[in-house]
């Protein structure tokens, strides 16, 4: 199973594994976590994101080319498909700093595992 949360909601789960899917935690080094930046947007992706993330539309945008970069970039691909065999036997917590899942790629991730017949809660 699969459980996303934002940062600061982490606290209320418990899980076998918990990834930090972020492409650059800055000084945030949360204890028990494994960052995993193959899980997060590409460099370039996360970097237009902060400059049009107050733009009205910015998240269709994104989500396109995230979605794109879930079937085509290897490191990601990897990852999703790890996640898709771990979470048969693990509970697996995917957290992130965005605080809502619906304009966040934990829940693009989400999505793409639910499609894969994952048990995935988004929160």
């Amino acid at each position: 199973m699969i459980i996303t949360c934002s940062l600061g909601d982490a606290k209320n789960y418990t899980a076998d594994l918990i990834y930090f899917i972020v492409t650059n935690p800055g000084a945030v080094k949360p204890k028990g976590f494994k960052h995993r930046p193959d899980m997060g947007p590409s460099r370039e992706l996360y970097a237009w994101a902060m400059a049009h993330k107050s733009e009205e539309g910015w998240f269709d945008i994104y989500k396109k080319q995230f979605c794109y970069d879930m079937k085509h970039l290897p490191g990601l691909v990897n990852a999703l498909n790890e996640l898709e065999r771990k979470a048969k036997d693990k509970v697996i917590l995917l957290v992130c700093f965005c605080p809502d899942v619906n304009f966040c790629h934990r829940g693009l991730e989400a999505d793409e595992l639910i499609s894969r017949g994952v048990e995935v809660e988004k929160h």
